[in-house]
């Protein structure tokens, strides 16, 4: 289910080719307390995921050689710590499709090779990049899956933390790089090719604008504890925690995907767009996990937190603008009950096994 309104749609349409962000849904596991091998997996992740952003130091030709190789080490460092098989019953086709297309790309490569002009010294890296891109994907899968496990894989929280430590220091280094200039001396933090403009150590924007967003998208489950009404349901019981009235709104996340693409195809449409997204309704607290009990668990109970008399939490998006593109773009609103369902099916077929 889609976080509450209050968020905004924003979509920048660009000629001749698309460019656009797309929802990511992870399934979380939880951190382990115990033994010495979580704290390795702390630092190997955090070397993996700190370190290659942030090396600002490069030799010619190639600005971006040693920061590549960089994270090639690390994330081998991680396939290290993780150091077993997964346990039995663990599903082993989690990541079948991304490794199709990553291999895919890998024919493609072997064919701008052979059959076309690619020199081989630009033909190996990507290809082997495109190989540990498909190793990382199953330790990923292999961590999602068995995470909740006695003798799970605990691996999500180091790299939310991770990136959560990389999207800090980079802000820090764009900030450097826009309003004081003189720090970055090249070796440290690098100087940007673009007067005014911020490109991290990467010399990039683009890739500094993808990290700062997924180091904010990882941080949410380090805020917001993974335990839903939906899994509270599946163990019999809703807590709702709020002491006060708290009202909320959901869309789903394949309407807001689709009014995000059914915008950046419309080559009538503005090129540039923002709106706040909301629900078909607004929905208490009380009231989403009565809804939640009907679709998981009709057995479940629901207990509330007792009542301190504080004002209403009203967190919810000016919508109108946003049901109106659905309207243009022909997409079908999902029900809360299908958002939820959907939702449950999602967490159901991620969970350990």
């Amino acid at each position: 289910m889609a976080r509450p309104n209050g968020a905004t749609l924003c979509t920048v349409r660009a000629t001749p080719g698309l460019s656009a962000g797309a929802i990511s849904l992870a399934a979380m596991t939880s951190p382990s307390s115990s033994s010495d091998r979580s704290d390795i997996r702390l630092l190997v992740y955090a070397l993996a995921l700190i370190a290659p952003p942030l090396l600002a130091y490069n030799r010619t030709p190639s600005a971006t050689q040693l920061n590549e190789l960089l994270c090639v080490f690390g994330w081998g460092l991680c396939l290290l710590a993780a150091g077993r098989t997964p346990t039995t019953g663990a599903r082993r086709g989690a990541t079948t499709v991304l490794a199709g297309a990553l291999g895919l790309l890998c024919a493609a490569v072997v064919a701008s090779w052979t059959l076309g002009s690619l020199p081989a010294s630009l033909a190996l890296p990507p290809m082997l990049l495109l190989l540990v891109a498909c190793f990382v994907a199953a330790l990923g899968a292999r961590a999602a899956q068995e995470g909740d496990l006695p003798d799970g894989l605990p691996a999500f929280a180091p790299f939310a933390i991770g990136m959560v430590a990389v999207g800090v220091l980079s802000a820090v280094v764009a900030v450097i790089q826009v309003w004081i200039p003189k720090l970055a001396d090249g070796n440290l933090i690098a100087q940007s090719g673009l007067p005014g403009r911020a490109v991290g150590n990467l010399r990039q924007p683009n890739p500094l604008a993808s990290l700062l967003v997924w180091s904010v998208i990882a941080l949410v489950p380090l805020v917001v504890s993974p335990s839903s009404f939906i899994e509270q349901a599946w163990a019999g019981r809703i807590g709702v925690q709020a002491r006060g009235p708290v009202v909320r709104s959901y869309t789903s996340a394949a309407n807001l995907l689709a009014v995000g693409v059914g915008h950046l195809l419309n080559d009538e449409a503005e090129p540039f767009l923002c709106v706040e997204t909301a629900g078909e309704r607004e929905v208490e607290m009380a009231a989403l996990a009565e809804a939640v009990r009907a679709v998981v668990n009709p057995s479940a109970t629901i207990d509330r937190a007792a009542p301190d008399g504080r004002p209403v939490d009203h967190y919810v998006g000016h919508g109108h603008a946003y049901r109106a593109l659905m309207v243009r773009y022909g997409v079908t609103e999902d029900s809360l009950a299908r958002q939820i369902g959907d939702t449950a099916e999602y967490l159901r077929d991620f969970a350990p096994r």
